[in-house]
């Protein structure tokens, strides 16, 4: 994760091609939105200290992993994320925090603490922020409980029923 600023003007930049990637890999483009959101702000150009680049901030492992080498070119670095998550959300049986989770850890890690989300604070806060957006732009909150940092303050609550009309609370 960069965790730069959202940009509006990049967002609008890139609205078309990113809902044409979740059209192609058949995934929810209000979750690829809001991973962007995330990760990068919108901002192609976007790095990590992990060295994650791009839109959805795919390590270079991961996409070659999944086929594409020229990360920091858009489409292909929406590609590459995209089918990610695709193969996440088969691997998780489409459970969306973990999916979330799995995407900013790496499955291996989500596997290590027995499919839950792992006790990471950067983790936590990352699936906090994701499903915030995602929940913003859709109405839809998932169940579960409170997120909560090693020294037990709590980062989210992520609301208990699908259709609640409250929104969550990202603390």
């Amino acid at each position: 994760v960069a965790a730069p600023g959202y940009n509006p003007r990049l967002a609008a930049q890139y609205k078309r091609l990113i809902d044409q990637t979740a059209h192609e890999f058949k995934l929810d483009a209000n979750l690829l939105h809001s991973i962007v959101t995330v990760e990068s702000g919108y901002n192609p150009q976007a790095t990590s200290p992990k060295g994650a680049v791009g839109l959805m901030q795919v390590i270079p492992a991961t996409g070659e992993r999944f086929g594409v080498t020229e990360l920091t070119d858009p489409r292909q670095n929406l590609r590459a994320g995209a089918r990610y998550l695709r193969f996440l959300l088969g691997q998780f049986n489409n459970d969306l925090p973990l999916v979330i989770a799995a995407y900013n850890a790496g499955e291996g890690a989500v596997q290590k603490y027995r499919n839950t989300i792992p006790p990471y604070d950067e983790t936590r806060d990352y699936v906090a922020k994701v499903l915030a957006s995602y929940q913003k732009r859709t109405g839809i909150s998932y169940p579960g409980q409170p997120l909560q940092n090693r020294n037990g303050r709590v980062k989210a609550i992520i609301l208990p029923t699908p259709h609640s009309t409250t929104q969550a609370s990202v603390l």
